[in-house]
């Protein structure tokens, strides 16, 4: 069984392989650059009702950061064919698709402390 330290860490990860700020994560939560500093500092574990939009800020599925898969990122034709099958689906149409669901997440979202 994964542990919050363990996702914890994994996001923490992320941050720095990505060199990704504290604020900028923070930023796109909605929440405070200080909630990130209560999570290190363990005083915290309110992160984990925020999976869904870190996993999406980092282009991670959220198993990745739960611990049951590794972070490799599908490709644009791996994505088109879990989506689509088979269907002729255009670069435009995809990124369209992405953008829709970076939107559906940020507003369904929850962006509080």
């Amino acid at each position: 069984m994964v542990s919050f330290l363990d996702i914890l860490n994994r996001i923490l990860s992320l941050l720095d392989s990505r060199n990704v700020s504290q604020k900028e994560l923070a930023d796109h939560l909605g929440i405070s650059k200080n909630t990130i500093t209560n999570w290190k500092a363990g005083t915290s574990n309110s992160y984990i009702k925020f999976i869904p939009s870190i996993a999406s800020f980092f282009d991670v599925s959220a198993d990745y950061l739960l611990g049951t898969n590794t972070p490799e990122r599908l490709s644009d034709n791996e994505i088109k064919f879990a989506l689509f099958g088979e269907a002729n689906v255009t670069d435009a149409q995809l990124k369209d698709v992405k953008r829709y669901a970076k939107f559906v997440l940020e507003k369904y979202g929850e962006k509080h402390d």
